[in-house]
């Protein structure tokens, strides 16, 4: 494993793990394409859009998983439409490939910034993570977390740094859902 500094991300098992969830995060989205479209639904994939805006914004890029978020959002358009009118204004600029500066742009102090490292300081917008299907996502992901976390603990239960993925993860679930 590498390591290039002393913050929670700054090794390799720690960025492999978030790197899963994220892989997680984009087959969420790409099975949203075959849901019914509600505004549920929508809330949803307005949340898991806002989890890969946080976390990497090489995904709102071309040729970089931006056409299967595109897809979901247009398959999803009667139910983007329910979303709060912030919420929808970046849905439809990430269908327009143009994400630029649609959310504010999170602010981490020196402190926190030292304990997370250089990575996964993305954007932030709320509103992204409005409503009963934004909660039914984010249960979602905390239970694939979780499942991960277990798995390392179990594979790896001597060695402080083999278990660098795990203790990202965790970072990771704090680092999502309490900006």
């Amino acid at each position: 494993m590498g390591s290039w500094g002393s913050g929670i991300f700054d090794n390799d098992a720690a960025l492999d793990s978030v790197g899963e969830m994220l892989q997680w995060v984009r087959e969420d989205i790409r099975s949203l394409t075959d849901q019914r479209c509600s505004s549920s639904t929508a809330q949803h994939l307005a949340a898991a859009i806002g989890v890969l805006l946080e976390l990497d914004e090489r995904f709102f890029r071309s040729g970089d998983g931006l056409e299967e978020i595109q897809a979901a959002i247009v398959h999803q358009a009667s139910g983007v439409e329910s979303l709060s009118p912030r919420a929808g204004e970046i849905l439809r600029r990430v269908v327009a490939g143009d994400i630029g500066d649609s959310s504010t742009t999170k602010l981490r102090s020196g402190a926190l910034r030292t304990i997370l490292g250089g990575y996964l300081d993305g954007r932030w917008e709320s509103s992204l993570f409005d409503g009963e299907g934004a909660t039914a996502f984010a249960t979602k992901f905390v239970a694939k977390l979780a499942e991960i976390v277990e798995q390392d603990l179990e594979a790896h239960t001597t060695d402080l740094l083999d278990l660098a993925g795990a203790i990202g993860l965790v970072g990771l679930l704090l680092l999502v859902f309490y900006p």
